[in-house]
């Protein structure tokens, strides 16, 4: 490959020799926004209108190159050198030279297409999608601006650094050159260390950038982003204040929303620190030099591979989501050593921690069989709220958790469904206003027209007897009695259901409510606004109530409470 000199303009660098520029597997990807690209066009102009001259031209910044018989491997400046080819695609300037990504195939395709036929393929990445992102940056540039295409290939040039053919002084010299940046984060100096200290004959450098840009794809998707920040939340991790760091240091930042592999690093983290030990870049630095690198390897591969059998397996997905969004004292630590026994002994111990857990919460004034007695209040509104509503929570979350679990067809709960989260504790039966100034008759008159509904026969003397006393009732103490009476309050009575849909049909009876479900459940199929819990759903489809699928009576809300118990209980009593 011919070494290009030290200033070149962008005419001898893409026009004139046939240079190939490799982008090594332990670099980033293409990161540079919309921003970023307006700077960079806005300089050049502003440079050009001064470099009229013959001896007069605009330098960016340096780029660092490695020789080697495949071509010039970029260790420094590949975000500039893909703008520039960007840029010059635009102009529709046919280049000599080419970039290449050993590693990103279909990148470097989508990159080929653009400047071969200026044409802009459909992303199907994170570096498509900013590189799309640049390409529209350029474009609207164009419409409003202009730039002389001789002076623009003459007059701008670049800085080229050669060093080495060392794969130590390569690695080196990426971490120097790119640790002094901000934008610079911890993910990638270790995947340049792991890369270039790792491979191998059979694990080549393609195959271990690969690997490591499938764990950051994985990570970034929606639903396994948000399950693994909780298993990073459930541990005390104390980050380092920066200006503890010395100035190299404290310019290495690990940000997930970034680079979501860093949120892997973190749990690495948590499973080799030692006691009051802080997180930062200088721990990987020690570990790596203290450690033999392969170890270290396949120790953050063994991590992976527990989280994506995790998240692929329904049940371990549905109880272990359950126990880190519901419980505490069990830090991630002490899961992955659960794990090492093997898949059925993980289980067992997480469905133990779970029912001794959900046993702790239930306390001296009700127990766990309360949930059996239609005349226990588990629903108090704004009255005094002992721990029944925390409880009930988790009930009826583990309803979810037992119908996902064997029933392929549920479907997979979502993560962010593990926990209350937007969901209000509805009545079957009725509703009760959710303004805070809402007083006791408004309240309690809501109740009474449920019990006209929920009656199978309106002239039974007691009930109506019960419905007067509820409609004089000038205390909390003499309506509640009447309430908890027809298990109004009772657990089988109430269900999780969406904040919107519940504010969104009030007090309606059981026929409109069903209806109302049902259309949301549809409408989430598409998009998911609004996600009905599968146990509410099963509530509301059940077609063994008494009132058929039109009406919700009193025997519909014993004979659920029942249910609910029994359920609970043969789970929670298992072995």
């Amino acid at each position: 490959m011919k070494i290009p000199d030290l200033v070149q303009s962008l005419r001898q660098i893409f026009l004139q020799d046939e240079l190939t520029f490799i982008i090594p597997a332990y670099q980033r990807g293409y990161k540079w926004t919309k921003e970023h690209v307006r700077h960079l066009l806005e300089s050049i102009e502003s440079k050009l209108k001064i470099c009229q001259n013959a001896d007069q031209y605009f330098c960016l910044q340096n780029i660092t190159l490695c020789d080697s018989e495949e071509g010039l491997r970029v260790v420094d400046g590949q975000q500039r050198l893909i703008t520039l080819t960007l840029i010059l695609s635009q102009l529709k300037v046919k280049m000599k030279s080419r970039i290449n990504f050993p590693t990103r195939e279909k990148t470097e395709a989508f990159i080929n297409n653009l400047v071969s036929n200026h044409e802009l393929s459909e992303a199907d990445s994170l570096d498509e999608e900013y590189i799309s992102e640049a390409v529209q940056a350029i474009h609207e540039w164009f419409e409003t601006n202009q730039l002389s295409l001789d002076l623009f290939l003459d007059k701008v040039k670049l800085i080229v650094n050669i060093i080495e053919n060392e794969a130590t002084t390569e690695e080196q010299t990426f971490a120097n050159l790119n640790g002094v940046k901000s934008e610079l984060d911890g993910s990638d100096l270790l995947r340049a260390i792991f890369i270039t200290r790792c491979e191998t004959e059979t694990e080549t450098e393609r195959l271990l950038g690969a690997e490591f840009d499938e764990m950051n794809r994985w990570c970034k998707e929606e639903e396994n982003r948000k399950f693994i920040t909780k298993l990073v939340e459930i541990n005390k991790i104390v980050e380092t204040p920066l200006d503890k760091l010395g100035s190299y240091h404290a310019r290495i930042t690990f940000d997930e929303k970034r680079y979501p592999i860093d949120l892997i690093y973190k749990l690495f983290f948590v499973l080799n620190r030692t006691e009051n030990e802080e997180y930062n870049y200088i721990f990987f630095e020690k570990l790596l030099s203290e450690t033999n690198c392969r170890k270290v390897l396949e120790e953050l591969r063994l991590l992976f591979s527990a989280l994506k059998v995790w998240m692929k397996d329904r049940t371990i997905y549905h109880f272990l989501g359950f126990l880190i969004f519901n419980t505490k004292g069990y830090g991630f630590s002490q899961v992955y050593e659960w794990w090492k026994a093997g898949r059925d002994k993980f289980l067992l111990q997480i469905k133990s921690a779970i029912r001794k857990s959900l046993t702790a919460e239930f306390r001296e004034d009700y127990s766990l069989t309360d949930l059996g007695n239609e005349r226990h209040p588990w629903y108090l509104g704004h009255f005094d709220d002992d721990g029944r509503m925390s409880v009930l929570i988790h009930i009826l979350i583990l309803q979810d958790i037992l119908l996902c679990t064997r029933y392929p067809e549920v479907g997979y709960l979502p993560v962010d469904y593990f926990t209350r989260m937007n969901d209000d504790v509805e009545h079957i039966a009725c509703q009760t206003p959710n303004e805070k100034d809402s007083n006791d008759r408004e309240r309690w008159q809501l109740y009474v027209d449920a019990m006209k509904d929920l009656a199978v026969n309106i002239d039974d003397n007691q009930l109506r007897e019960d419905i007067r006393v509820l409609e004089n009732a000038t205390n909390a103490e003499d309506a509640m009695s009447v309430i908890n009476k027809y298990g109004l309050n009772s657990a089988g009575n109430l269900v999780l259901l969406e904040k919107g849909l519940n504010r969104g049909y009030g007090n309606s009876i059981f026929e409109s409510k069903r209806e109302q479900v049902i259309e949301a459940y549809f409408q989430n199929g598409k998009n998911r606004r609004r996600y009905i819990r599968p146990y509410t759903l099963k509530v509301f489809l059940s077609s063994t109530n008494k009132g058929g699928l039109s009406r919700w009576t009193f025997e519909d809300i014993i004979n659920n409470t029942h249910r609910l118990f029994e359920e609970t209980r043969k789970w929670i009593e298992e072995q």
